[in-house]
């Protein structure tokens, strides 16, 4: 979170940048591109967006102004409206959190003084135990953010619906309850299970750069699981895709592995049953 706070200040105090929350895609707008030649104009194939449609207004794109959807897991909700398929799907994946620094165990107590009785805070049991660094087996992966031990575990495919299951959550207690069997109350007062949406793209690859559909749309999405791994890196390939500058990458490094490709492709009837099943 403080990364993502600092570099979206750093965008607006150094960069110009605009953020515009609460703001939902409803269309867009495209046009054929047209080459010049000594023979007249003629089309070449490709498409260009001109407009975005959002609950808020229009916004006009001006000739020389890429579209980028970095969406994560809504990427395809978004390529849909322009009948693009990608080969992209949202992974939900399950997470235990303990807060120990909120917690602690609360008693009376009876004294001589006028007061009566008084709280005293005690420390919580457990807490000197918990993990130091990063845990991991089969199947989860613990870490630990000063007082805050986070679990994460299974995901499942369930489209973009972020409740818990309730098989699932009792699962992931159960097994968590074994990894740290000294930790097992604290889970049952105050551990709380959460989900998450992971862009996971078919093929494993990032999907990372200008589409062919279209002349001015470009896409970053894909990271699955690795998401704050890979965020730095993956906008750096695509900063060198949109300006072209070659330098921002280094010499032996081969980003076309990336490019969309037929990865995100035109496929009218697909994204129209899609539409129709999601508003169903």
């Amino acid at each position: 979170e403080d990364l993502t706070v600092s570099l979206a200040r750093l965008c607006v105090q150094e960069q110009g940048a605009k953020f515009e929350l609460g703001v939902t895609v409803t269309g867009f707008e495209e046009e054929r591109t047209t080459t010049s030649s000594s023979s007249g104009s003629s089309s070449d194939g490709s498409s260009r967006i001109v407009a975005i449609h959002t609950n808020r207004g229009t916004l006009r794109v001006p000739a020389d102004v890429p579209v980028i959807v970095a969406a994560g897991s809504w990427t395809p909700i978004i390529l849909r409206k322009l009948d693009l398929y990608v080969s992209l799907y949202p992974l939900k994946g399950y997470n235990l959190l303990m807060d120990f620094g909120n917690a602690a165990q609360t008693t009376t107590t009876k004294n001589s003084t006028k007061q009566g009785q008084q709280q005293q805070q005690l420390p919580l049991p457990g807490v000197d135990e918990l993990p130091k660094r990063i845990v991991a087996d089969s199947y989860m992966y613990t870490t630990r953010f000063f007082n805050t031990v986070r679990v994460a575990t299974v995901g499942e495919f369930s489209g973009w619906d972020t409740t818990p299951s309730r098989d699932i959550e009792k699962d992931v207690r159960r097994q968590t309850k074994l990894f740290m069997p000294h930790l097992a109350k604290e889970m049952d007062s105050f551990g709380h299970v959460v989900c998450g949406l992971r862009p996971f793209v078919s093929d494993g690859l990032l999907i990372i750069g200008k589409t062919d559909a279209f002349s001015n749309l470009y896409v970053n999405a894909g990271p699955g699981f690795n998401g704050w791994k890979c965020a730095l890196g993956s906008a750096k390939v695509l900063a060198a895709a949109v300006t072209g500058d070659k330098n921002l990458m280094p010499a032996d490094f081969d980003s076309t592995v990336f490019a969309p490709g037929s990865r995100v492709q035109k496929s009218p009837i697909f994204c129209a049953v899609a539409n129709t099943f999601a508003s169903a």
